[in-house]
């Protein structure tokens, strides 16, 4: 489904390792505000500062472990200056 989606748009693949700041770039670009929380790390050793985007898209969720949390290929779709329309692939 997303590779029709794409068919014919620029596409931007967003490309990196688990935990780069993929998908909180994607939060970013579709205008999402950021919320910084302490997160707890499991093993209890220390907290962390973290940054949460407010009513997220579902489909870019930020993880805080080192545990991939994308599970398919998703498409965000975003209008350019001049009316086209920009696919951001994660």
């Amino acid at each position: 489904p997303t590779l029709d989606r794409i068919a014919d748009q620029d596409v931007c693949l967003v490309l990196g390792k688990t935990g780069s700041g993929k998908s909180t770039l994607l939060q970013g670009i579709a205008g999402k505000k950021f919320l910084s929380k302490t997160y707890e790390i499991e093993s209890g050793a220390l907290d962390k500062i973290v940054y949460d985007a407010d009513d997220a898209l579902e489909e870019f969720k930020i993880g805080h472990d080192k545990v991939s949390q994308t599970s398919s290929i998703h498409c965000l779709e975003r209008n350019k200056d001049n009316g086209e329309i920009m696919c951001y692939v994660d």
